[in-house]
């Protein structure tokens, strides 16, 4: 029995250690080569990243700039449209009724 315990610990240290030893060898050189890649891709997604908070500040910037439009138009714009109707109507009789200037 002393000696499969033997046989088992000289199994682990001659097979198990060495393979265990391949592993942490293979995920370094793994991660040594895909180290540019993750570099690069944090460099973009920064990038990306500030684009995109760019793109919606200028988006909240033009709805802005569409709401103050349209309070505009609202408030100021549309009641005072009756008025310019009314003046055009009272603009036009004037012009209908004036004599007409017509050098010969």
């Amino acid at each position: 029995m002393e000696a499969l315990l033997g046989l088992l610990v000289a199994f682990c240290i001659l097979v198990i250690v060495p393979l265990l030893l391949l592993k942490i060898f293979i995920g370094l050189l793994w991660g040594l080569v895909m180290l540019p890649f993750k570099v690069l891709g944090a460099i973009l997604q920064l990038a990306f990243g500030l684009l995109g908070g760019l793109a919606k500040a200028f988006g909240w910037m033009v709805g802005l700039l569409g709401l103050f439009f349209g309070f505009f138009v609202l408030v100021i714009a549309l009641p005072l449209l009756s008025l310019l109707a009314v003046a055009g109507l009272v603009w036009l009789l004037a012009k209908a009724f004036s004599p007409s200037y017509h050098p010969a």
